[in-house]
C-alpha cells in the first residue's frame, strides 16, 4: 500500500513539473513578462534537492531558440541569465547559468563570466563556458586570464584555448612554448596541437626543431596530432622532416611507432624500408606494433614489403608475419606464402598454412588434401580448416574430382570429408556412385558424407545398397546415413512417417522366399536404421520382426527395439525373456530389457521397481545376475537396493554387488537417509578394498554436510517442448500438475561432490536446457504449526503446499539458498509440498528447508521421498 502511495505521488509532480513546464515553453511567444520571469527570479534561489521546474523550464527555453522563431529570443534569455548570474544567487544557480550562456552567450555573456574567473568556486565552470562561446572576445578572456595563472588553473585555460579552436588564440599560445617550466610547454604543445590550424602546426614545427634532445620528446605527442590532421596539406613536407626524425632510434618506441604509422599513411612506397627497420628491431614493442601496423593499412605497397620480409626476418618473426599476410587477404602474396607451409619450424609451416586458406584458390586444393594426409596432427587440422574456409567456389569441385580421381585412398577419402565439411550439395550424385563402386574405405566415407548431404529424394537409391551383393565398407555406416535422409522427407499424402520407404523394403523382403545372407543382412541394416529412425511405424516394423523365423532377424529385431525408449518396447522384451525358448535369443532379450528399461526414463519410480523385481527373478545364473547389477546401479530406489542386497552374499558375485550397493547407496542419501546410511556403514566395515572404504566413508560425511536443508526428494520429468524458452514453459501444466500421481516420479539422486553440500544440482542429474523438472517431498508433522520454507532456485520456480500454488516467479536468477521465505501452516499428519524449478540456461540447481518463524531447525516433523503410510 505504502509503494503505490509513493508512485501515486511520484507521477502527481511528475506531471505538474511536465505540465508546468509546457506552459511556460509555450508561453514564450507571449513575452517574457508572461512566462519565464517568475521562473529567473526562482532560480536566483535554486539549490540541490529544491523544485527543478524553473531549471527544466529555462533549459526547454533556451533550447527551443534554435528551433522556434516566435520564442524569447537568444538575447532575452541572455539577459536574464546574466541577470541571475551577477546578482546574489546561490552556487548553483550560477554554475546553471554558466551551462546555459555556454550554449547561447554572447559578448555581453563573456564580460558577466569573465568577471568570475578569479572567483575560485565558479572558475570551473567558467572557463567551461568560455569555451564553448566561439568568439574571439571569450578567446580573449581565457588569453587575459592566462597572465598570473598558475597550477591547475593555467592548464584549465590552456586547455580551454586549444579545445576552444579559434586560430587567433595560437599566437597567444606559441610563447608558452620557450617557457622554463617544462610542464606548461608540454601544456601549450597540447593546446596548439588541439587547434589543429596551420599557424599552430607551424609553430610547433619550429619549436620542435630548435629544441634539445629533451625537448623534442616533450613536444613529440603533439607533433604527431599536427602531422595527422596535416598529412596531406601544402605542410606536408615540413610534417615528414618531424616524422622521420620522431620515427628515429633516439625516440620512445611508441613514439616511433606512431610516427612510423603515419609515414606508411603518407608514402606507402616507402612501406617495405619503414616496417622492415620496425620488424628488424629487437624491441619486442616496436617488432609487434609493426606488425599490428601492417595488419591495419590496407596500402598494396604494405603487402609487397611484408612479402619481401619474408626472407630477411629471423624464424621466430616469420609466422606472426605470415599471419598478418593471411588477415590482409591479398592473394598476390601467395605465392611468397607457400614455400614456408614447408619451413622446418612448425609453428612457421603452421601459420603458412593457415594464410594459405586465407589467400588461395581451388588451385591448392590437392595441395592442401595432401598436408591433411601427410602432415602433423595440428597441420591436417589447420589444412582441413582452410579447404572448408577457402572461398573459391570451385574448390568444391576440385574436391570432388580429387574424391573421384583413382590413387590415394587417404586422399580421396580427405576429399570427401572436406566435400561434407564445405556442405557441397552438388557433389551427392558423384557421392552416390562412389559409395557404389571404390575401394572399401572410399565407399565408406562417400556414404557417410550423403547422410549429410543427400537429398531427401535419394532416399531410394541409397536403399538400394541394402540390397547389394557387395557392401564391403559400407555396411557400418549405411544404417545411420539412411536414417539421416529419410528423417529429411516432408510428410506427405502416402505417408507422414519418415520411415515409410524403409518399412516398404523391410515388408517386401519379409514376404520374399528367400534364405541368402544376403537378404538377411539386408533386413539387419533396415532394421537398425528403423531404430535409428524411431517413429511409429519404425517400432511397428520392428516388433514384427521380433517373430520372424530367421534368427538372425529376430537378434537384430531385439536390438532394435530396444532403442525405441517407449513402455511397448520395454513389454515387448518382457514378454520374450519370459516366453522364449531358443535359451541365446532369451539372454538377448535380456540383455535388451535391461536396456530399455535403463533408457525409459518416462516410466515412474513404482514401475520402474516392478520391473527390476521381474528381472531379477529371471536372472538365474552369474551371467545374467551380472547383467541385473550392472542395469541397477543405475535405477536407484529402496527396492533396487534391497534386490542388490540378496546378490551380496553370493561369491562370485560380491565385488560387484558391493559396488552397485554402494553406487545406488550414495545417489539414496538423500530420498532414503536412513537405509544409505546404514548400507554405507556396512560397506566402510567390510568392503574388500581400501577404494570401496573411502568411497562409503566419503558418502557418509557427504550426509553430515547437508545440514537442516531438505534432501528427501522424488522427481518428474524433465518437461519441455522444442523450440520453447522455459519462460514460456512457465505458463504451461504438465503431469505432476494435472495428474500427479501418473506422473514419473523417480528417486532425486544425490551427488557426494555437489557445491554446497545441501544442493540439488538438476543440472547434472537431469541435464538440459529450457525445460522444467517437478521436486515432490511429503512432511509428517507430529501436530499443527506454522514455518517458513527458505527456499532458493536457479532459475525460475513454483511451488505447492498441500495442493495450493503458493508461491510462482518467472526469473533467471543465480543460486541464493534461502532467497524466497514462504510462510506455511503444517497440518498434523501428512503435508504435501512440490517444486517446479525451471531451467533457462546455465546452471540448474535449488535448495529448500524449513524453519519456525523464528529461523530455527523446525522440530517434530519427518520427511519421505513417498506419501507414508496411515
Amino acid at each position: 500500500m505504502m509503494k503505490s502511495c509513493l508512485i501515486h505521488v511520484s507521477l502527481k509532480y511528475t506531471c505538474v513539473a511536465v505540465l508546468s513546464i509546457a506552459l511556460s515553453v509555450a508561453g514564450l511567444a507571449q513575452g517574457m513578462e508572461e512566462s519565464l520571469k517568475n521562473d529567473f527570479t526562482a532560480l536566483r534561489g535554486y539549490d540541490l534537492g529544491a523544485s527543478e521546474i524553473p531549471v527544466r523550464t529555462i533549459s526547454e527555453a533556451v533550447r527551443a531558440t534554435a528551433s522556434d522563431p516566435d520564442g524569447a529570443t537568444a538575447a532575452e534569455l541572455e539577459t536574464e541569465l546574466i541577470a541571475v548570474f551577477t546578482a546574489d544567487s546561490t552556487g548553483e544557480a550560477k554554475r546553471f547559468c554558466c551551462r546555459m550562456l555556454g550554449e547561447i552567450g554572447g559578448p555581453a555573456s563573456v564580460s558577466a563570466l569573465a568577471g568570475q574567473l578569479n572567483t575560485p568556486e565558479m572558475f570551473n565552470s567558467v572557463v567551461t563556458a568560455l569555451e564553448q562561446i566561439a568568439l574571439p572576445e571569450s578567446a580573449r578572456a581565457l588569453m587575459d586570464a592566462l597572465n598570473g595563472a598558475e597550477g591547475e588553473r593555467w592548464f584549465a585555460l590552456m586547455a580551454a584555448l586549444g579545445r576552444q579552436g579559434l586560430p587567433e588564440s595560437a599566437s597567444a599560445i606559441q610563447p608558452f612554448l620557450a617557457a622554463t617550466d617544462k610542464d606548461q610547454v608540454y601544456g601549450a604543445s597540447q593546446a596548439l596541437a588541439a587547434l589543429q590550424t596551420r599557424d599552430a602546426c607551424e609553430a610547433l614545427s619550429a619549436a620542435f626543431r630548435a629544441a634539445d634532445a629533451a625537448g623534442q620528446i616533450l613536444l613529440a605527442d603533439a607533433c604527431l596530432q599536427c602531422a595527422a590532421s596535416c598529412l596531406h596539406s601544402e605542410q606536408q613536407e615540413t610534417v615528414l622532416e618531424n616524422l622521420n626524425a620522431l620515427a628515429s632510434p633516439s625516440f620512445p618506441s611508441h613514439i616511433r611507432l606512431a610516427a612510423t604509422r603515419l609515414l606508411v599513411q603518407a608514402q606507402p612506397e616507402k612501406a617495405q624500408t619503414l616496417l622492415t627497420t620496425l620488424l628488424r628491431d629487437p624491441d619486442p614493442i616496436l617488432s609487434d606494433g609493426a606488425l599490428m601496423l601492417a595488419r591495419s593499412e590496407s596500402a598494396p605497397q604494405v603487402t609487397e614489403a611484408l612479402a619481401a620480409l619474408l626472407g630477411e626476418v629471423q624464424d621466430e618473426r616469420k609466422a606472426p608475419l605470415l599471419e598478418v599476410l593471411g588477415a590482409r587477404g591479398d592473394s598476390a602474396c601467395l605465392a611468397a606464402v607457400q614455400p614456408y607451409a614447408d619451413h622446418e619450424s612448425p609453428a612457421v609451416r603452421q601459420a603458412a598454412l593457415r594464410a594459405m586458406g586465407k589467400l588461395g584458390d581451388a588451385k591448392l586444393t590437392t595441395f592442401l588434401l595432401g598436408r591433411i594426409v601427410t602432415g602433423s596432427g595440428e597441420e591436417r587440422r589447420i589444412a582441413g580448416e582452410a579447404l572448408a574456409q577457402m572461398p573459391d567456389p570451385a574448390v568444391n569441385a576440385s574436391l570432388i574430382e580429387n574424391a573421384i580421381a583413382g590413387g590415394d585412398e587417404a586422399l580421396r577419402t580427405a576429399a570427401i570429408t572436406q566435400v561434407v565439411a564445405r556442405r557441397a550439395g552438388e557433389a551427392a550424385p558423384s557421392l552416390l556412385a562412389l559409395a557404389g563402386n571404390a575401394p572399401p574405405a572410399v565407399r565408406s566415407e562417400a556414404t557417410a558424407a550423403l547422410g549429410t548431404l543427400a537429398p531427401e529424394a535419394m532416399l531410394n537409391d541409397l536403399l538400394q545398397f541394402v540390397l547389394a551383393p557387395e557392401i564391403e565398407g559400407i555396411e557400418a555406416v549405411l544404417p545411420q546415413t539412411l536414417a539421416a535422409v529419410a528423417q529429411r522427407r516432408a510428410p506427405g499424402p502416402e505417408s507422414t512417417d519418415a520411415a515409410g520407404p524403409v518399412i516398404a523394403l523391410s515388408q517386401q523382403l519379409r514376404t520374399t522366399p528367400s534364405d541368402s545372407l544376403q537378404r538377411t543382412t539386408a533386413r539387419r541394416l533396415l532394421l537398425e536404421t528403423l531404430a535409428l529412425i524411431g517413429t511409429d511405424g519404425a517400432f511397428e516394423e520392428s516388433r514384427a520382426l521380433l517373430a520372424d523365423s530367421d534368427t538372425e532377424v529376430r537378434k537384430a529385431a531385439i536390438d532394435a527395439v530396444k532403442r525405441f525408449q517407449r513402455p511397448d518396447a520395454l513389454a515387448e522384451l518382457k514378454a520374450l525373456t519370459e516366453n522364449e525358448t531358443d535359451a541365446p535369443l532369451r539372454a538377448r532379450a535380456y540383455s535388451a530389457y535391461l536396456a530399455s528399461l535403463c533408457n525409459a526414463k518416462s516410466l515412474p519410480r513404482v514401475v520402474v521397481d516392478e520391473h527390476l523385481t521381474y528381472a531379477f527373478a529371471q536372472a538365474q545364473d552369474t551371467a545374467s545376475q551380472r547383467e541385473f547389477l550392472a542395469a541397477a546401479a543405475q535405477l536407484p530406489s529402496l527396492a533396487c537396493l534391497r534386490l542388490i542386497e540378496q546378490l551380496m552374499e553370493q561369491e562370485a558375485l560380491a565385488a560387484e554387488a558391493v559396488l552397485a550397493a554402494l553406487t545406488v547407496s550414495k545417489a539414496l542419501t538423500g530420498a532414503w537417509p536412513e537405509a544409505a546410511q546404514a548400507r554405507l556403514k556396512a560397506i566402510a566395515e567390510q568392503a574388500p578394498t581400501p577404494e570401496i572404504v573411502h568411497d562409503a566413508k566419503e558418502a557418509l560425511n557427504f550426509m553430515r554436510k547437508h545440514k537442516d536443508y531438505m534432501m528427501t526428494w522424488e522427481m518428474a520429468g524433465p518437461y519441455f517442448e522444442e523450440q520453447t524458452q522455459a519462460s514460456v514453459l512457465f505458463e504451461r501444466s504438465f503431469p505432476p500438475e494435472t495428474d500427479s500421481e501418473t506422473a514419473n516420479w523417480r528417486v532425486l539422486p544425490l551427488l557426494v561432490d555437489a557445491d554446497p553440500a545441501f544442493a540439488l544440482e538438476l543440472d547434472r542429474v537431469v541435464g538440459g536446457e529450457e525445460r522444467v523438472v517437478y521436486l515432490r517431498t511429503f512432511v509428517t508433522a507430529k501436530e499443527q504449526a506454522d514455518a517458513i520454507l527458505e527456499l532458493g532456485t536457479n532459475d525460475g520456480c513454483r511451488v505447492w503446499w498441500n495442493g495450493n500454488l503458493i508461491h510462482a516467479l518467472n526469473v533467471g536468477r543465480p543460486l541464493v539458498p534461502g532467497e524466497d521465505k514462504l510462510p506455511v501452516h503444517l497440518n498434523q499428519g501428512v503435508n504435501t509440498l512440490m517444486l517446479a524449478v525451471f531451467q533457462q540456461g546455465g546452471a540448474w540447481r535449488a535448495t529448500a528447508r524449513l524453519t519456525d518463524p523464528q529461523g530455527q531447525r523446525l522440530q517434530n516433523c519427518t520427511l519421505s521421498s513417498i506419501m507414508p503410510e496411515k
